[in-house]
């Protein structure tokens, strides 16, 4: 496709030469443009499709990097990368060794905060115009919140110090009524009332009518004293924030003035503006939820290559059919029903059912409450999320013994999302939790069985799957809280794993024909040290693969037991975005990276 005004922006300057009606141009252009190129590689289409006006209205009234921008959460940057210089690299999105799908500090000047977590931005800004004060930098620190994070505690907490202190302080609320999933709350409901109040409307409008044009300073006052009548005091104006809003994020003429009159108030100041996530095609703005996070797509029908059931599904299929024989559980997900694979789950059984927004360390608490009244809680969470809740983990939860169960999504390396998503570092921090006992599943039959087994369990129990689909080993029904034997050849060598890597170990053994016995390490934690003694005993050798950083892992408790273990595991550091295969073979936890490392043993 053509985009003749795009081909000529190349940075946030260019914009500055155009008028209003070539932005309008300009935005269409750009909403084409992420279609074409988001269909073909994937990425974060709903969010970014919903942001393309507020994005070039912030970067034609601001001065990019001078002023700062930092988007919470960067899922909704597409444009301000666009805009800063990236639109050609474009088609790596996401890919190893490309574009990242977040906000990255060494992949621009313009990129100031990276992030890939929900409610940063306003404590950063904090921290941005705290130091600017110290150096009498009078530039503007912006944090454009979305998608609902404004829901996340540490966005309150942000509020809290913004009221008093920092000037040149702009926080935009973009208000889509959505995070992943529909938002919810008693925020969501405030804004939801704060944007629709018919009293305030129709006395607006009443006041725009009656005074002349020449009042428009004493309109401004009266409106804000008309507001406060009608409506209670506005949450951003108790924090110590002035606020302004609801206007629509759509209208690129309307955010160009308002952000214009906006950058000469001193701050903090909250502009509250309502867009339309999905804008610009159809099937997205109907189904928001579904288009958030995407793979290639046809834009046509919308429809990608035929899904296959994934270990999501499978948690959420299983979990329901546990929750309609047993009303005690209740599944629990912050803001993630889609991608955790409980849409069908809230949708036949609401009342067993909770979304507590972006808010994880409040989805374990309220889980601890709960398992203390007699409720069996299920919480489904990715584990770049649960990072997020360590505290509550250990304070709340193992501490008391709750009989807590969580579902650790996104387990190991999750591929495109990168850094800041990799699922590699659980395992470090579950190891240090008394009391926690820590399960993974090899295929789809023995998730169901954990499932099930962890109903029945009196203290918290962690059972962490990879992003997959779902696949079978056998049909295996021993105690899931002993090593499984998988294949016994009357080897000298032992290779044991667990998760997607026993997988690949058994594809790496029966695909080279080695000779090496295999054992399913299913409990990761607490090891039963005395029964891996006996395993041991019978062989020369042993090896240990395992799909997470060294420090705190499985591989190295087995290996501070046992110095003769042979470990391989993920490097101690953050691992770059690339697909989960290309990762596992840079990394040599691939099915041949394994049978190399058990070649190399068995040759000594």
């Amino acid at each position: 496709m053509n985009y003749p005004l795009l081909e000529t922006v190349n940075s946030p300057a260019d914009l500055k030469r155009l008028n209003v009606a070539q932005l309008e141009r300009l935005a269409v252009e750009i909403r084409s443009f992420l279609l074409e190129s988001i269909s073909k590689t994937g990425g974060h289409l709903s969010a970014n499709l919903g942001s393309v006006e507020l994005t070039l209205a912030l970067h034609y009234v601001f001065d990019s990097p001078k002023d700062q921008f930092l988007f919470d959460v960067g899922h909704q940057a597409y444009t301000h990368k666009i805009l800063t210089g990236r639109k050609e690299a474009f088609s790596s999105l996401r890919k190893f060794q490309g574009l990242s799908g977040f906000l990255k500090r060494r992949e621009s000047e313009h990129d100031i905060y990276g992030a890939g977590h929900a409610s940063t931005a306003i404590s950063a800004a904090f921290g941005f115009a705290y130091a600017k004060a110290k150096t009498k930098d009078s530039s503007h620190t912006i944090a454009i919140v979305g998608d609902g994070a404004l829901g996340g505690g540490l966005a309150f907490e942000g509020l809290n110090l913004l009221g008093v202190h920092p000037k040149n302080v702009l926080i935009i609320v973009n208000d889509n009524s959505m995070s992943i999933s529909p938002n919810v709350g008693a925020l969501s409901k405030t804004l939801h009332h704060l944007r629709t109040s018919r009293s305030y409307k129709e006395m607006k409008g009443r006041l725009h009518r009656i005074l002349p044009g020449k009042a428009a300073h004493s309109l401004s006052k009266l409106k804000t004293r008309v507001r406060h009548f009608l409506l209670p005091t506005t949450f951003f104006e108790s924090m110590g924030a002035s606020y302004y809003g609801p206007i629509d994020g759509h209208d690129l003429h309307g955010l160009i003035l308002n952000l214009k009159k906006l950058k000469d108030v001193e701050g903090p100041v909250v502009l509250h503006i309502q867009t339309q996530k999905g804008k610009g095609y159809e099937k997205a703005s109907d189904h928001p939820d579904a288009y958030h996070g995407v793979g290639s797509f046809c834009l046509d029908d919308g429809l990608s290559a035929s899904p296959t059931e994934d270990f999501s599904a499978v948690m959420g299929n299983k979990l329901l059919e546990l929750a309609k024989a047993d009303h005690r559980i209740v599944a629990i997900t912050a803001a993630m029903a889609q991608g955790t694979g409980l849409a069908n789950f809230e949708r036949e059984l609401p009342e067993q059912f909770l979304d507590v927004g972006i808010a994880e360390a409040n989805a374990l608490t309220v889980a601890a409450g709960m398992s203390l009244q007699g409720i069996k809680p299920y919480i489904a969470i990715y584990s770049t999320f649960l990072q997020r809740a360590y505290d509550i983990l250990l304070h709340d939860i193992a501490l008391q013994q709750c009989p807590v169960v969580l579902c650790i999504d996104r387990s190991g390396l999750v591929g495109a999302d990168g850094e800041t998503h990799q699922g590699i570092y659980d395992v470090a921090l579950l190891s240090s939790v008394p009391g926690l006992r820590v399960l993974a599943p090899k295929d789809k039959p023995e998730l169901e069985r954990m499932l099930e087994w962890a109903r029945h369990a009196d203290g918290p129990v962690a059972i962490r799957y990879p992003r997959d689909s779902a696949w079978t080993i056998n049909d295996d029904n021993t105690d899931l809280t002993k090593v499984e034997m998988i294949r016994e050849k009357n080897s000298d060598h032992l290779a044991l794993a667990y998760g997607r890597t026993l997988k690949l170990l058994l594809d790496a053994v029966e695909g080279e024909d080695l000779p090496v016995d295999i054992a399913n390490l299913r409990c990761i934690l607490p090891l039963n040290l005395e029964e891996l003694k006996e395993l041991f005993r019978r062989y020369k050798r042993v090896s240990f693969f395992e799909e997470v950083v060294y420090n705190g892992s499985t591989a190295q408790k087995l290996k501070a037991a046992f110095p003769e273990v042979e470990v391989k595991t993920l490097p101690d550091a953050f691992i770059e975005q690339g697909s989960i295969p290309e990762l596992l073979k840079k990394y040599a936890l691939d099915a041949e990276g394994i049978a190399d490392v058990l070649r190399k043993d068995s040759s000594r």
